[in-house]
């Protein structure tokens, strides 16, 4: 015969799962923002479980994911053109070097870029090829190399433009031209 009525011990554990299925939400909601309180270097991605702060869609390409540090908050990425969608939103200045503390307007941010090594690549010692023939996550066109020879191999292979930092970068999306006006394989800026 079933008994209707929990016993004391199914309600015991049906609290402690309850308990634990709320804790795992927490750190995933955390995850998907990337807050730390460390202040120290760029987040941890879990693949197909970390979500972009921008888009909401689960990083699950972590050669187009990129993260950015700002005071105490870490916010982590799916694409290239969702971490400079956030920037623009937030308002906030690239930092010319790691370690600096102030941008030109205030605010600044400190920006990684998920390299095909699986390592992050700091975002002033990135570059950049954009074209219309990367097929990026979320349809940016944009993937970060960390070196130059590497970006032009890249840019030849996709008939890309190259951009030696994100701040050039930024200002050609923010002008509105396409990825491969002004010459195709050259250096943008």
């Amino acid at each position: 015969m079933l008994n209707p009525r929990p016993t004391r011990r199914c309600e015991d554990q049906s609290r402690r799962s309850a308990a634990g299925r709320l804790a795992i939400g927490l750190c995933l909601v955390a995850g998907s923002y990337g807050c730390r309180g460390d202040g120290a270097g760029p987040p941890e991605i879990t693949l197909d479980r970390t979500a972009c702060a921008e888009c909401g869609m689960l990083i699950s390409e972590p050669g187009y994911a990129a993260a950015y540090a700002a005071g105490r908050t870490t916010r982590v990425f799916d694409d290239i053109a969702c971490l400079l969608r956030a920037l623009d939103e937030h308002e906030l200045d690239l930092v010319a070097r790691a370690g600096d503390a102030e941008g030109e307007g205030g605010a600044t941010a400190q920006v990684w870029l998920y390299g095909d090594d699986s390592r992050w690549i700091a975002g002033d010692a990135a570059f950049f090829v954009r074209s219309d023939r990367l097929e990026t996550p979320m349809g940016g066109g944009i993937k970060a190399v960390a070196d130059r020879a590497a970006a032009e191999e890249l840019a030849a292979r996709v008939d890309g433009a190259i951009f030696d930092d994100l701040a050039a970068l930024r200002a050609r999306i923010r002008s509105g031209e396409s990825a491969t006006e002004r010459g195709r394989h050259g250096s943008a800026g």
